[in-house]
């Protein structure tokens, strides 16, 4: 077939014959001409000599027809050095393997996909970095300028890191994915590049990009042996190359390592949708792995099934070269292990300017937040807001942290909370209501601060209610809040009428300890001072409730209390013992003014004969 469509479309059989072994040089003669071409035989055309793209036209493919391609491992179907328009392309790898993309973007190229398919690529042999990876399109992170690739599909694009097909399974051959951004070396770049590679990626599906593993693997080994990506931007801990590339409405369908990897800076992630249906047989490791001057907003993600529950949903990954700024907004997804973590990968590591901001999971079976900082360093740099989890199973804990970290709102079910020293949280809302849980990492439920500093509160409120009777998890107390210095404006603690009361489970102490406004709802007490250190302020504490108890509501005091101010107990709850108590060894201890509803003849007992100043006392009938 020869002839025009119009004056600026030419059919590639224009060109000489088609429907060979290898259509390579008629297609490549038309690609030449400079003309606007047309691919429009539905069989497609078979190609097995790499095809150069150097003109800056328009390639149209009419019919379903494609290009196929019919080399090896050593080659791939083509370079794409100009700033050619491809309409609905439909490249096809034959199940075979490349060499490191099917068609790769060269430095000075500015291409566009407007819709399409990249498909059906498989790798089966390693030992060179060309070979260990496999992507549909390969972009140079050299000075790709303002391309687009929009509603374009990648499918069915796998390596194999198996005993059966490739021999024996090895961390880091099983590199495969729809987009890569990577020099055309396949390794990681050694310089920063000035001009740098711009554009976007719109509105594109992943689907079923995966290393192939062999079955029964435990969870180190899956996930050291995958390495299949969505989408994945190079770079290594001495260089992180700029870039500006936006990702944008991406779908992600079964992809087994992660939908998206970053080791360059520049790149925006939004809105993605990510599932995983059980095609692939392992869960995956990462939704999204981010470095430096990164950001993601908008993700809904369904692992559908815990025993697919994703490792950890969005790691942080600072490079040595520092970070500008990082975004995480609005993160939805149905099951993790962990939800945010941080790693370090040295000591040049520093986190800085990172905000998180709306993160949600009903089903966190290990850590909401968890820290790794490989001697890196973090002072309040990462600040996190709006987060909303829950956990499944009984060992969870909110955060496993080794720096302070500053925290707007966090609400979070049946987790247990530890706080180092230093952090700030403007508001908590806690609530422990599995009985059989034990907690994770922490010796009780909640621990704010450490014995060196204390933290920055502005109000946390507890609800114990449906844990019932049980006793604290692993025996220890529900609540302590010490450290030197530390600052709370409001604790709110609310349990069952049952609750053990035996022992005093909420423990408050530390050196120069200001906290506004302590309130309890049930038959509980605060220790306050008994195990350690002088003291400072409390503004007012209530207790709450109508029913009588036999314990204290404050338990005052040790050889360490000195100069503790109470503005004022108000205890509503009738009680057989005094509302307060003062132990022995304490000294100066002072309350402005006391409410009681004590039936033992006093509204406060002192064991220091002395050392006890109540201003003020009203004393109830109980």
């Amino acid at each position: 077939m020869r002839g025009y469509i119009d004056n600026s479309e030419i059919l590639v059989e224009q060109f000489g014959e088609v429907g060979t072994p290898d259509d390579y040089a008629t297609v490549q003669r038309a690609i030449d001409s400079g003309h606007n071409i047309v691919f429009s035989r539905p069989s497609g055309y078979q190609i097995a000599t790499k095809l150069t793209f150097d003109q800056d036209v328009t390639y149209t493919f009419r019919n379903g027809s494609s290009l196929i391609y019919k080399g090896d491992k050593t080659s791939r179907l083509a370079d794409v050095n100009g700033r050619a328009v491809f309409i609905d392309p439909v490249f096809d790898g034959d199940d075979r393997q490349c060499s490191l993309s099917l068609v790769y973007w060269s430095a000075g190229s500015g291409p566009t996909y407007f819709n399409g398919k990249t498909h059906n690529l498989t790798a089966r042999e390693h030992g060179t970095n060309l070979t260990n990876t496999i992507y549909g399109l390969g972009i140079d992170v050299n000075n790709v300028r303002d391309f687009v690739v929009k509603d374009h599909m990648f499918e069915d694009i796998k390596s194999y890191n198996d005993s059966v097909v490739y021999g024996t399974p090895t961390e880091g051959v099983g590199f495969c994915g729809g987009i890569v951004f990577i020099p055309p070396t396949a390794t990681d770049p050694t310089v920063l590049y000035l001009d740098y590679s711009v554009g976007v990626i719109d509105d594109c599906t992943f689907k079923n990009i995966q290393t192939i593993r062999d079955a029964g693997l435990a969870l180190p080994d899956w996930t050291k042996y995958d390495d299949g990506d969505g989408i994945r931007f190079y770079g290594n801990r001495a260089f992180a190359p700029d870039c500006d590339v936006q990702v944008r409405r991406g779908r992600f369908i079964d992809c087994s390592k992660r939908a998206v990897k970053s080791a360059m800076k520049g790149v925006r992630f939004s809105d993605l949708y990510i599932v995983s249906t059980g095609a692939v047989p392992y869960p995956m490791s990462t939704l999204a792995k981010l470095n430096n001057d990164n950001s993601l907003v908008g993700v809904n993600a369904e692992m559908r099934n815990p025993t697919r529950e994703v490792t950890s949903a969005v790691q942080l990954a600072i490079l040595d070269n520092g970070n500008t700024k990082v975004t995480v907004e609005d993160i939805n997804l149905d099951y993790c292990q962990v939800l945010f973590e941080t790693i370090g990968l040295n000591a040049g590591s520093v986190f800085e300017n990172i905000t998180v901001d709306g993160i949600r999971c009903p089903n966190v079976s290990l850590r909401a937040i968890t820290e790794t900082l490989n001697g890196g360093s973090n002072n309040l740099g990462i600040r996190v807001d709006n987060i909303d989890v829950r956990a499944r199973g009984n060992n969870a804990i909110f955060a496993a942290l080794a720096s302070p970290w500053s925290f707007g709102s966090i609400k979070a079910e049946n987790m247990s909370l530890k706080l180092v020293k230093d952090c700030v949280l403007d508001y908590a809302e806690l609530i422990l209501n599995n009985t059989s849980f034990v907690g994770n990492g922490i010796s009780g439920y909640i621990e704010i601060g450490e014995g060196t500093g204390g933290c920055q509160i502005g109000s946390i409120s507890v609800d114990q209610t449906g844990f019932g009777s049980s006793l604290p998890p692993n025996g220890s107390y529900f609540a302590v809040f010490y450290g030197d210095g530390s600052r709370i404006g409001k604790i709110k603690v609310k349990t069952a009428e049952t609750a053990p009361t035996a022992n005093y489970w909420n423990v408050l102490y530390g050196n120069g300890l200001h906290v506004g406004k302590m309130e309890m709802d049930g038959p509980m007490s605060f220790s306050v001072g008994t195990s350690d250190a002088a003291f400072g302020n409390i503004d007012s504490v209530t207790r709450l409730g109508s029913a009588t108890t036999g314990v204290v509501a404050l338990m005052l005091g040790s050889a360490g209390l000195s100069n503790l101010r109470i503005g004022s107990v108000t205890d509503l709850r009738p009680c057989t013992v005094a509302s307060v108590r003062l132990l022995s060894g304490s000294t100066a201890v002072v309350i402005e003014n006391l409410t009681s509803r004590s039936s033992s003849g006093g509204a406060a007992q002192d064991d220091t004969a002395g050392q006890l100043t109540v201003h003020n006392t009203v004393l109830w009938a109980a």
